[in-house]
């Protein structure tokens, strides 16, 4: 006798949870039993549905999150739950790599790294930059790419990528993907050259 997928999705959570809290499993389980309700999902579970109401569920707590410092660049560029558009147009895979990470806020910059590295979790203000030692100024986006002495003769190199650009959101959003992937590349280069000495 075979049980319909639906059943085996509730029995499997309900006997392995406890084995499985934290793992998607868990998670898909919860979300299929506890928003769908029981009857529902023995009786006309339809998966497209499921996975439509997930999406909006998880868009909901996407923007509700404002907790969540390293994602605060990444909603002034990206207003609506999409695909952004330079997956699709950045070809080389690391730089599409550079150009998430640096749109999520984990690019390891101490304005990321500030929050948990060494144990510690540093004041925003105190997450200040090992490049060019300032004294004052925060490792953050902006400064990587606008200010920080040491990237100067990489950004003369880019001056027609950087001309129309007054903030972060400016940089990611009206450069070229590649062009903006290929500056990312050199600046994070450059700084783990001069970090490592």
């Amino acid at each position: 006798m075979t049980m319909p997928p639906t059943s085996i999705i509730v029995t499997y959570h309900m006997t392995t949870s406890h084995k499985l809290y934290g793992s998607w499993q868990h998670y898909l389980g919860d979300f299929l039993h506890g928003r769908l309700g029981q009857q529902q999902l023995f009786h006309n579970f339809d998966i497209a549905s499921v996975i439509e109401r997930a999406k909006h569920q998880h868009a909901f707590e996407y923007f509700a999150d404002v907790q969540h410092s390293s994602l605060m660049l990444y909603r002034t560029m990206q207003p609506e739950y999409k695909s952004a558009e330079y997956l699709s147009v950045v070809k080389c895979a690391s730089n599409r790599r550079l150009i998430s990470r640096f749109r999520t806020g984990c690019h390891g910059l101490r304005v990321d790294t500030g929050r948990w590295a060494d144990g510690v979790h540093l004041d925003r203000t105190d997450r200040l930059c090992l490049v060019c030692k300032s004294l004052d100024c925060v490792e953050d986006e902006r400064h990587f790419v606008f200010d920080c002495p040491a990237y100067s003769h990489i950004r003369s190199q880019h001056l027609d990528l950087l001309q129309h650009c007054c903030t972060i959101a400016d940089f990611m959003i009206l450069c070229e993907p590649n062009a903006c992937g290929g500056f990312l590349r050199e600046g994070f280069a450059c700084r783990k050259q001069i970090l490592s000495v």
